[in-house]
């Protein structure tokens, strides 16, 4: 059977503008690459440009359901930013695995941006029901690699989320940041309540070398900077003599452990013209 998103009756009509306002101007910044620190080495080279499609085309409740139905198939690690747009006619969402913010929760405390490419949109349309044509499993394949960084349990997470997958069958969706920052919780569009920050406790990023290695090539685009992510794929896609996918993957994993970047190299001098990878500079 295919997954489809649950439909809910209609409560709400009003535009996001009605239900949330705040008093003080600010600029709520796009997705872009920063760095907070040299420590947080991962969130601040992760530039690689980001969309689905498929999640564009949901409105707040498929954002919110499509999100609970990863975390009940065991993407418990998949997370949300949310918030109001400026002028607050839009809810503006990203989504992104636990394991690309390492030590960094800064972004969901204070309604920053996030500081890596992530899908990501925004939507006028907060109707509790489903509108959309498309299946969950249409989505996931847009971004099937990096979804897999979300695999795992996440039970605090999830506990959390609950909140605001019951908020949203009422209509009411998680603001992270609107005109200001919310400096000490998260609330929400059509309801005073307000809720703790997301709980979050950092993972390793050596957790994925112990990938198998057809794992380990499906997410390791999204691991490194842009330069080591073309160099990957330059020896991937070589049409000469080149190593076996083991070899390719031990590579990605000594990287990985090593806070490195990858680097192909092609001896032109020699009669194979074989292309190697090597873990070089930086992450």
């Amino acid at each position: 059977s295919v997954a489809r998103l649950p439909t809910r009756q209609k409560r709400h009509s009003a535009p996001f503008r009605s239900r949330h306002r705040q008093p003080h101007p600010a600029t709520v910044l796009p997705v872009a690459s920063i760095s907070f620190s040299e420590n947080h080495y991962l969130c601040t080279r992760i530039i690689h440009p980001m969309d689905n499609p498929i999640l564009r085309q949901f409105n707040a409740y498929e954002i919110i359901m499509f999100l609970h139905e990863m975390h009940q198939r065991g993407y418990e690690k998949l997370r949300l930013l949310s918030g109001m747009s400026p002028n607050g006619c839009a809810w503006r969402w990203f989504i992104y695995p636990k394991v690309l913010m390492k030590t960094d929760n800064r972004f969901e405390y204070h309604g920053d941006f996030v500081p890596f490419d992530c899908p990501f949109g925004s939507t006028g349309d907060g109707d509790a029901q489903s509108k959309s044509y498309h299946t969950i499993d249409e989505a996931i394949q847009c971004n099937e690699g990096y979804f897999n960084l979300a695999r795992g349990r996440d039970e605090e997470y999830v506990r959390w989320f609950s909140t605001i997958v019951e908020q949203s069958k009422h209509g009411n969706y998680p603001i992270a940041f609107a005109d200001c920052y919310l400096a000490k919780r998260w609330t929400f569009t059509g309801n005073p309540i307000e809720i703790p920050f997301p709980p979050f406790y950092p993972d390793s990023i050596n957790s994925i070398a112990n990938f198998t290695d057809e794992q380990l090539l499906s997410v390791a685009p999204f691991l490194f900077n842009q330069s080591s992510a073309a160099e990957l794929n330059e020896v991937l896609t070589y049409q000469g003599p080149k190593p076996d996918n083991h070899a390719i993957c031990e590579v990605i994993r000594q990287a990985i452990r090593e806070k490195k970047g990858l680097i192909s190299h092609i001896d032109f001098f020699s009669e194979t013209k074989e292309i190697e990878l090597f873990a070089w500079g930086d992450f």
